[in-house]
């Protein structure tokens, strides 16, 4: 990896008097540098691939700047890397489902707010899968498998006696309030998408397919209630 370091942000500074610096992708900008453009006014313009360490030598932590955020450990990037922006995406969906857990309660559809207090428990194990880089586990609802979530999305007519539906608002809150976790889903899944994208190859394929599921498991869930199918 590229490092700016003091010694090259100086010799810009002094032989062409920059006051501004584009930092190259995938370029670890050292405390030192940052330490010296900020005694100098020097503006340090990072891209989505800018690293930053919050390290000095002697191990102390340094001050970083509002525009950096922690990506692993005392690596910094700039917050509009799209792992960051993928988190950012997770905890919409996680506090959007907390406010249609509390809702659920008063809707009388007996196991709907389990079964979405364990959707949220998936959300906080796949958040902490991406930050840590271990695996994420299988989701399972109610004893299917992730291919069987996907069938019973594919073919709710075998499963469930309906077929495919539009979301109409005759068929009430509760399945208005999970389309709408479905398409923040779906959102997260793209943002997912691009976050993980190296080349023509996706490295995190566990999150993309989780994200998946959870997609169709919320359809499902809608599809279980218009049917009438919704028991614990």
């Amino acid at each position: 990896m590229r490092a700016l370091t003091e010694l090259e942000l100086r010799r810009l500074y002094t032989t062409r008097g920059i006051s501004s610096y584009s930092v190259p992708s995938g370029t670890l900008v050292t405390p030192a540098a940052l330490q010296f453009a900020k005694d100098n006014g020097i503006m340090l313009k990072m891209t989505d691939e800018t690293f930053v360490s919050q390290r000095s030598a002697d191990g102390e932590k340094t001050a970083k700047p509002e525009e950096v955020t922690h990506l692993t450990g005392d690596t910094m990037v700039s917050k509009t890397h799209p792992r960051i922006l993928l988190r950012g995406k997770v905890d919409s969906l996680q506090a959007q489902l907390l406010g249609v857990i509390i809702e659920s309660f008063a809707w009388g559809i007996k196991g709907l707010p389990a079964d979405l207090e364990a959707v949220l428990k998936y959300l906080r194990e796949l958040i902490k899968a991406e930050v840590t880089g271990m695996p994420l586990s299988d989701l399972v609802f109610r004893g299917w498998n992730m291919d069987e979530i996907r069938t019973r999305s594919h073919h709710p007519e075998r499963y469930f006696g309906i077929g495919h539906l539009f979301p109409a608002p005759e068929h009430g809150i509760a399945v208005a309030r999970l389309n709408l976790l479905r398409t923040l889903c779906r959102e997260t899944e793209l943002a997912g998408v691009a976050a993980f994208t190296e080349g023509e190859a996706v490295v995190r394929k566990d999150l993309i397919t989780g994200l998946n599921r959870l997609n169709s498991l919320f359809y499902v869930m809608m599809i279980m209630i218009i049917s009438g199918k919704y028991v614990e």
